[in-house]
């Protein structure tokens, strides 16, 4: 598919798990660390919420089954 659209891959990284998880445990932990510290009352249980409910889907879901690429291509036109 990429050489149909004109690209060339020059470097490829593909994430480990442990990269993953850093990047998840990241994300929902700096919102909740904004929710708990900075957030307003009425925005506070939301972003919490948000950051329970991401976690479990990713911990009990889709850990291990989901990836990231990265990819470096090349325009050949």
């Amino acid at each position: 598919m990429v050489a149909a659209a004109g690209f060339e891959p020059g470097y490829g990284h593909l994430s480990t798990t442990a990269e993953w998880d850093e990047y998840e445990w990241c994300w929902t932990g700096a919102l909740t660390g904004w929710a708990l510290t900075e957030a307003r009352d009425d925005d506070r249980a939301a972003a919490l919420e948000l950051a329970r409910t991401h976690r479990r889907q990713w911990l009990k879901g889709y850990r291990g089954q989901l990836g990231f690429l990265t990819v470096v291509l090349h325009d050949l036109r």
